[in-house]
């Protein structure tokens, strides 16, 4: 299946809709407007957060009304679990590593699900090293030195 990179919306690559897109979501409509929730009923967005926190209205990956026109979302993360997840309060990042390790610096205001500091996968698309698809990274601070993984280098590169 061919898939299009999803946008990194808001500018900000640290708060994206990657792991929506990646997890797959269902449109719901409500009361309150539309509401996507993703297939693990581990998360959901409005409408109007979506476009306010990413700057896009509605996710690539997702599956809208139940017609046999209706081409259903899929799970691209299914083994993801609660310590790979984290919130900023708003909306639900991936992350690399939820730690509790002293010489772990985590991104602020990113908690894990299950409880733990975090550090999110950043995402800008199109990419800036990367031009003609997406930039994928995270630096992760350990011991004084700062990590940086990325799919535009084939080795981890210290800081």
């Amino acid at each position: 299946m061919t898939r299009s990179s999803p946008s990194s919306g808001s500018g900000n690559s640290q708060v994206n809709p990657l792991y929506y897109e990646l997890i797959g979501t269902t449109a719901n409509a409500s009361g309150a407007g539309v509401n996507f929730t993703t297939l693990d009923d581990a998360s959901t967005v409005n409408a109007s957060t979506m476009q306010s926190v990413f700057g896009v209205s509605a996710f690539m990956n997702c599956t809208k009304g139940n017609g046999d026109d209706s081409i259903p979302a899929q799970t691209f993360l299914a083994g993801l679990k609660s310590g790979e997840i984290a919130s900023n309060g708003v909306v639900d990042v991936i992350v690399t590593a939820a730690a509790s390790d002293p010489g772990y610096l985590p991104m602020p205001g990113f908690t894990s699900l299950n409880g733990y500091p975090a550090n999110p996968w950043c995402y800008t698309c199109p990419g800036t090293n990367n031009l003609t698809s997406y930039d994928l990274w995270i630096q992760l601070s350990v011991g004084g030195k700062t990590y940086l993984i990325c799919n535009w280098a084939k080795n981890v590169q210290v800081q």
